[in-house]
């Protein structure tokens, strides 16, 4: 029982047994698959590192993990066993495809120096679940001799429930939150990645911020902030954000107000947009623009109109929006769903 105990991860590889469990110097999964790529001269990089540089497998697993579209351990591992069962049989035809997540994931040229071609990507997602393909599209596509040319996401544009609820279902905002996330991953510029993720909530203030007070925070975020030549320009929007929030006051319940702390920046600045085109595509384009997203590359939601995704369970219950299809407890499963209109009363 001890052994079963120790052990949490056996990996078989020809003849070789590599072990990985709570004694990591003496069996050392990480090390032992790198010194067997080693002898094909294979040696797999993550953001121009070398894994085998790391001091311990856990830091070299971390890395690929918060870099790559690997996900746990067990991924990164059945990585460098297709490559090796590849290399193994030599490439073989019936065994070369085994190869492909491993030079997908350390070996990006595969995508690059590829003559002519030009590929245009297109991404079909939400909020966060594609963020880690779409930043590694686009880290790529700013390499030299990258094939990859383009990169279209294509949103669903119905988020509208947690800290986008009021803008969701109150002020018939939906899927700001799922377009601005999108935005972000697009864009080289970390610092501006880190400034329109900032909400008000992080100030841990005590009471509900008003209008006023939450103006006041956010500008001296953005007047912080080291891009001096946006400044003007996210000012600009969010003074067209706290203006568009304040006309539609009236869809609010007595004695209800907007909850400004949790809205983070990036929602803010793409109301703003939108209250200055009329228009999201344009808003979307515009906020593209003032963060740096490559111009061949577009955010574009599923409609331009707003929608609320409804579903309908088999016992006939109405789930009126994302919100309630992610949220409500219930017995029977989904048996439909399909796209609701948002009302502009």
């Amino acid at each position: 029982m001890a052994i079963y105990k120790l052990l949490s991860f056996i990996f078989l590889f020809g003849n070789s047994v590599f072990l990985y469990g709570q004694d990591h110097n003496q069996h050392n999964l990480m090390q032992g698959s790198l010194a067997e790529l080693m002898k094909f001269a294979e040696y797999p990089k993550v953001g121009g590192v070398w894994l085998g540089q790391f001091p311990s497998q856990d830091q070299a697993i971390d890395h690929v993990i918060s870099h790559t579209i690997l996900n746990t351990k067990e991924e990164v591992f059945a990585a460098f066993t297709g490559k090796l069962q590849a290399l193994a049989h030599a490439l073989r035809n019936e065994y070369a495809k085994k190869a492909l997540l491993h030079d997908a994931v350390f070996k990006p040229s595969v995508l690059g120096n590829k003559g002519d071609l030009a590929l245009a990507i297109t991404i079909f997602r939400g909020g966060r679940g594609g963020a880690k393909v779409t930043k590694l599209l686009a880290d790529l596509q700013r390499q030299r001799n990258t094939s990859v040319d383009s990169i279209a996401i294509i949103v669903s544009g119905t988020d509208d429930g947690r800290s986008w609820e009021q803008g969701g279902q109150v002020l018939g905002l939906t899927g700001v939150p799922d377009m601005g996330k999108a935005l972000l991953d697009l864009s080289p510029f970390e610092d501006v990645v880190k400034l329109l993720s900032f909400r008000l909530s992080a100030l841990k203030q005590s009471s509900i911020l008003n209008a006023s007070q939450a103006k006041s925070e956010i500008y001296a975020q953005i007047q912080a902030s080291e891009r001096s030549s946006s400044i003007g320009a996210f000012k600009d929007l969010c003074d067209r954000f706290f203006e568009y929030i304040e006309s539609q006051s009236h869809k609010f319940e007595t004695g209800a107000q907007f909850r400004y702390e949790m809205v983070p920046l990036r929602s803010m600045l793409l109301v703003g947009a939108y209250a200055k085109t009329q228009d999201w595509q344009e808003a979307i384009d515009y906020v593209a623009q003032l963060i740096g997203v490559n111009p061949k590359n577009r955010v574009i939601p599923a409609t331009l109109k707003r929608f609320h995704l409804s579903g309908l369970t088999k016992d006939g219950r109405y789930l009126g929006s994302e919100h309630a299809i992610n949220e409500t407890a219930r017995v029977y499963p989904i048996e439909y769903l399909f796209l609701t209109e948002v009302s502009t009363k």
